[in-house]
């Protein structure tokens, strides 16, 4: 019995270029995870997504993973046309830079979270040349169709449709996922991700203006996609590639995860300039510095004879951080006797715990002291 006919006719399914992509990614670098399973938050299906491919690299402070989510269609008779017009930069209802990123350090969490994070992400990655990898959409993409490659019939959108709401889910289901898989973790995580829809068949743009239709075939596209996730609008960034350029393409997302080390790190080293003389930086990580001191606060108060059980000491006692622009030092309140504040303050082996530990958690290493908290009561 001939079996050529067995694998003649599995490379007409998806798995043959699965297989390809993947090799690719590897070949390059990345280490990939196939037909990965998640739950569907609508339907509580099981889903698979074909690959997550990931480069990670580990700087001074920080464990960065760059993260390509990636779907893969084939079709021998049918192509994509994506049915594109001007793109409205304008527009209110727009959103032309989203970034998908998660944490696991309030440093990073706090960078993340400002307004204007997203354009500082885009300017500075983009500039190190990483455009087919990063870039903001030249048209909007209002429509898509799978079309008969003969007659040009239009289809459906299935496909298409199908490969796009497949990456978002496995976008939330990842991101929403690393909590629990990284917590007491003490090192420091960032992860940056990515969707790709690979075709491996034509790609068209069919671009309608005020008078005229024309069609154009390209390699690649990119197309904000809007969807209700777990009852939450996402917007997220789809970069369609055809299959045959995938591997000239990945050369620029090699390139891009290199940009995002650089850029995180930068930001995190950049924050702690003024991480002192920001109150919200300063707050950020209060009580983070105050855990690994407090303990030690309470043996020394016991000796001067501040009488108060360990556990009311660490739950009770309120305590503050501030920054004191006119003698350019940090503040430190706690609400005790002020006579034991003054000890506090003459104490060598306290002052010198505060000081390893301001220097650890806000890479300070200047004047600070004690006060009483002022209570007008």
């Amino acid at each position: 019995m001939s079996l050529e006919k067995y694998h003649l006719n599995i490379k007409k399914t998806g798995f043959d270029l699965e297989f390809r992509i993947s090799e690719i990614l590897r070949k390059s670098g990345w280490s990939t995870i196939n037909n990965k399973y998640y739950i569907d938050d609508v339907k509580e299906e099981v889903r698979e997504i074909d690959i997550i491919a990931y480069k990670v690299m580990t700087t001074k402070d920080i464990r960065i993973f760059t993260t390509l989510i990636i779907s893969c269609k084939k079709s021998e008779k049918n192509l994509w046309a994506l049915l594109s017009k001007k793109l409205d930069e304008k527009d209110p209802n727009l959103e032309l830079k989203p970034v998908h990123v998660w944490s696991n350090n309030k440093v990073l969490e706090f960078i993340t979270s400002m307004s204007e994070f997203k354009n500082d992400y885009y300017e500075n990655i983009i500039n190190k040349k990483v455009g087919r990898a990063l870039c903001t959409p030249k048209f909007q993409i209002f429509a898509y169709q799978e079309m008969d490659i003969d007659s040009g019939n239009p289809k459906n959108d299935t496909a298409i449709f199908t490969s796009i709401s497949s990456l978002m889910k496995a976008q939330s289901y990842e991101i929403n996922s690393l909590p629990k898989r990284r917590i007491g973790e003490k090192l420091n995580y960032i992860y940056q991700f990515n969707l790709i829809s690979i075709i491996d068949s034509k790609l068209i743009r069919i671009l309608f203006e005020e008078k005229n239709i024309n069609t154009f075939e390209i390699d690649e596209d990119n197309y904000i996609a809007r969807y209700i996730i777990n009852k939450e609008e996402i917007i997220a960034r789809v970069h369609f590639i055809k299959a045959e350029v995938f591997g000239d393409v990945l050369e620029e997302y090699n390139l891009y995860h290199l940009a995002n080390c650089n850029f995180f790190q930068q930001k995190y080293d950049n924050f702690y300039i003024d991480a002192t003389s920001n109150e919200d930086k300063l707050k950020l990580l209060f009580n983070e510095f105050y855990d690994l001191i407090k303990t030690s606060l309470y043996f020394e108060l016991l000796q001067y004879g501040y009488r108060k059980a360990l556990d009311d000491f660490v739950k009770d006692v309120k305590a503050d951080i501030d920054w004191n622009e006119v003698s350019k030092s940090i503040i430190i309140s706690l609400d005790i006797p002020t006579k034991f504040i003054d000890s506090l303050n003459e104490n060598k082996k306290i002052g010198s715990i505060v000081a390893r530990n301001l220097n650890k958690i806000y890479r300070y290493d200047g004047r600070f002291e004690f006060v009483d908290v002022y209570i007008p009561f």
